[in-house]
């Protein structure tokens, strides 16, 4: 997809204090990416994986779309209800033929290696190549009316199913397909090439198929009224989706059994095996379907569906085309603009939707520990959570370099062994009972120190607490944020333009003279030697 793309990098200071709120959030998220080792484009996703983006008039975008095709150069193209659109991902540009004749209605659209096809509801085809369009007109061999469906073979003919009958150009010239190659009926509304070259194609009635090189279509059995696309899926079989039937049909070209998916749709216009293997379908009212394991679910008569409709954001409920372009997006057109599902940059963690205020640490095994402020801790592994015993809340997190976790609340400090969590110290007994805290980090010689709100900053060592003095500010009572880095050295971030470095040299302190001036420091990140 021709695209414009920004990058945001990490500001940079010839400071080696940087602190800032947005390098805060950047780490955050870094941590959730990293921890939670998440799944490549290649395995399925649910919705809430994916961003969402959608284009409407408004936006001076189409207000319908009916086809869609990617041709090699990138662009997106669109059959709206109007013309014909190109897009580069930011703008959209009405297709003008040198002739100056409207298009009209673009039913359907077919990218190959020499150009696009252009199927037009009033019937008809245009063939566009550089900057070049050749007509044809329903006559000659093309049958007239609707063009539903356009497919290229092997041999680089092309197929057209039309309201009318189904056709082949072989590139000299169209020819209606008939009886005699054993199709019959007046209609044909869907026509599909599948990965070993043989031919699908379904009339008014039935699902027809050409083996390759073959001169008679074979009858498969299966019925269907209007089937509104023909795909492919990952083991081979033949789906079909009909336009006023619910139920999905699949065809199995090794044994011929046929099996049913019902739908919780009344019609379906579009069906698309993404790069997954997970199936879309696009309904008529119903908005877009995704099942994951599709194969799986047929025949049963249980479904694990996902949808997502108008009121998740979809510019509309009737979708008609699906389209997984070049780099994994997922395009949906429908009868109020143009949808588009790619993989989030930075993926929602599988953690309860009710738990709040998290505390977070990365795993050395890929996992994610996370305390929070109403759930028991937690242990998150790919899509597995366990619930560990260090009772809520918890409000603090750490990762140290031995890669045990530290979490810490009221309750108490909790330290990591194996894949649970043991209680290693209660807070100090001047700690009021709900002391929460704030920050902790762990120096080079296994000293633990624990920022408690209100009360300070405390270092504990071989089961004892002592108090550390405080800065002079009253906003500076404790810490709000803690880190060790590499060097040995601790660091404290506190309210209004203050950090403190300990190690074994002494303290500093860093403040509005040193060039800090960033207002509260609520985190802190070590990248090699920069902080």
């Amino acid at each position: 997809m021709k695209a414009s793309s920004t990058q945001a990098a990490l500001p940079s200071d010839s400071n080696e204090c940087a602190t800032l709120k947005a390098a805060a959030l950047a780490c955050l998220l870094w941590l959730i990416l990293a921890a939670l080792n998440w799944p490549p484009q290649a395995e399925a996703r649910a919705f809430r994986q994916l961003e969402h983006s959608r284009w409407s008039a408004a936006d001076n975008g189409p207000s319908q779309v009916g086809a869609l095709a990617q041709t090699h150069d990138g662009y997106l193209w669109l059959g709206s209800n109007d013309s014909l659109l190109r897009f580069d991902g930011v703008r959209f540009t009405r297709y003008q033929p040198a002739n100056g004749q409207a298009l009209g209605t673009v039913s359907a659209l077919l990218a190959t290696n020499a150009g696009l096809w252009v199927g037009l509801r009033a019937g008809g085809l245009r063939f566009i190549s550089s900057n070049e369009m050749a007509n044809y007109p329903p006559q000659d061999g093309l049958p007239g009316g609707v063009i539903y469906s356009l497919a290229e073979d092997q041999l680089g003919h092309i197929w057209a199913a039309t309201n009318d009958g189904l056709a082949r150009f072989d590139g000299r010239q169209w020819q209606r397909i008939s009886t005699q190659m054993n199709f019959p009926g007046l209609h044909s509304s869907a026509v599909f090439v599948d990965r070993s070259g043989v031919l699908w194609a379904a009339n008014e009635e039935r699902l027809f198929y050409l083996p390759k090189n073959a001169r008679s279509f074979i009858d498969t059995g299966l019925s269907v009224a209007w089937a509104s696309q023909i795909v492919q899926a990952p083991d081979g079989d033949i789906w079909v989706a009909d336009r006023y039937n619910g139920t999905l049909q699949s065809f199995s070209p090794d044994t011929g059994e046929v099996k049913r998916l019902p739908t919780s749709a009344g019609g379906n216009s579009g069906l698309l095996f993404d790069s997954a293997g997970a199936l879309w379908v696009g309904t008529i009212g119903d908005g877009t379907h995704y099942l994951a394991q599709p194969s799986a679910q047929i025949g049963t008569s249980e479904t694990a569906t996902e949808k997502y409709t108008s009121r998740d954001g979809l510019s509309s409920d009737y979708i008609w085309p699906l389209l997984e372009d070049s780099e994994g997006n997922i395009w949906v057109g429908t009868s109020s603009g143009l949808d588009r599902f790619r993989p989030r940059t930075v993926a929602m963690a599988p953690l309860p939707d009710n738990a709040i205020n998290f505390a977070l640490a990365a795993g050395t095994d890929g996992s994610i520990w996370a305390g929070s402020g109403n759930l028991p801790a937690m242990r998150l592994k790919a899509d597995h959570l366990d619930s560990l015993n260090a009772p809520p809340p918890v409000t603090s997190a750490l990762t140290d370099g031995q890669g045990r976790i530290w979490m810490g609340g009221p309750n108490g400090i909790w330290r990591s062994r194996g894949d649970h969590l043991e209680k290693v110290t209660d807070l100090p007994s001047s700690a009021l009972p709900d002391s929460a805290v704030r920050a902790m980090a762990l120096g080079a010689n296994g000293t633990l120190w624990v920022s408690i709100n209100r009360q300070g900053l405390f270092s504990w060592r071989e089961g004892s607490w002592t108090r550390v003095e405080s800065p002079s500010l009253p906003s500076q009572i404790m810490p709000v944020s803690a880190a060790a880095d590499d060097q040995g050295r601790l660091w404290f971030g506190y309210r209004d333009n203050l950090i403190v470095t300990r190690n074994v040299f002494g303290t500093r302190h860093w403040g509005l003279a040193d060039g800090l001036q960033v207002g509260h420091v609520t985190a802190i990140s070590h990248q090699g030697k920069r902080s």
